[in-house]
């Protein structure tokens, strides 16, 4: 809906009008009691929203299916660890023996470990210690990735093989694969100084809002955090980002209430990028 931008100079009041005029009956009914609280661009935003709600939108995430267990991974290079759930019977009975933070405040409840050998396709079958936490779905986190050096092809949606893959023959130990590192990549945007987490496992890219903007949160919320609390969104900021490729890459980022800023699966895809946190790098896939 933010495509309809307004024109320069047009009053703020009267291109709401025209704009509601133009929404689909559904959304008029959201969002008629909101027009005079709201901008024009937050009113846009918040359609949008609503359109997501309403007609779930492409995920540009990748998924794999364990063909040894039928678990359904999304492939997620934002967490730091691999992760399963727990069994639906046992998790009222379990006792957390640890919290893991992942944002300021926020914190997943985690139960132990497991491991496990999952077949991932063709050459790629593989053992892992798996955290078992408090998690919307099962994730193939950046430590498999890195160990087992992946990289994850958003233009093919796939993930490829960089080299051997080193053959595992005894247990792995747990202290080391859940150790203090963090295999997650960062990109510094030479232009905005922001420092960005690529993470393969967000539907969209975020930024936080800065400690100068009093923005509003919107009254609707599309997203849940990690442990499925709901993210708020305050609106769209437009940048143009350089991430150490040799272009330039526009987008529109929604400013939420995060702690870090996210380039996300819908960047990722659209400019059919590569991530490689072995080699602590993004790349194009120019072949076909």
């Amino acid at each position: 809906m933010r495509c309809l931008a307004p024109y320069i100079g047009m009053q703020d009041d009267l291109w709401k009008i025209l704009f509601f005029q133009h929404l689909p009956p559904q959304i008029q009914l959201e969002l008629g009691d909101k027009l005079l609280r709201y901008s024009v661009d937050q009113i846009a935003h918040i359609a949008d929203i609503i359109e997501d709600i309403v007609h779930q939108p492409p995920d540009n995430r990748l998924y794999i299916t364990d063909r040894n267990s039928g678990t359904h991974f999304l492939i997620d290079s934002g967490s730091r660890f691999s992760i399963i759930l727990p069994k639906s019977g046992k998790r009222k009975t379990l006792t957390p023996i640890s919290y893991m933070e992942y944002e300021e405040r926020k914190k997943i409840a985690i139960y132990g470990w497991q491991e496990l050998v999952v077949d991932l396709g063709p050459k790629q079958t593989l053992k892992w210690n798996f955290l078992i936490a408090d998690v919307i779905r099962p994730i193939i986190g950046a430590d498999f990735l890195t160990y087992f050096d992946l990289t994850i092809d958003f233009k093919r949606k796939t993930l490829i093989e960089n080299q051997s893959i080193p053959i595992l023959r005894e247990g792995i130990s747990t202290k080391r694969v859940h150790s203090s590192t963090n295999h997650c990549l960062c990109i510094i945007d030479s232009i905005s100084g922001l420092k960005f987490l690529i993470d393969s496992g967000a539907m969209r890219s975020l930024i936080p809002r800065m400690p100068n903007e009093k923005l509003t949160p919107l009254p609707y919320n599309r997203f849940v955090s990690a442990n499925q609390s709901p993210v708020l969104e305050y609106g769209y900021k437009h940048l143009n980002v350089h991430l150490g490729l040799d272009e330039f890459f526009p987008w529109n980022f929604i400013i939420a209430d995060i702690d870090v800023p996210l380039i996300g699966a819908d960047f990722l895809s659209h400019f059919g990028l590569s991530v490689d946190l072995k080699g602590r790098k993004l790349f194009m896939n120019l072949s076909e």
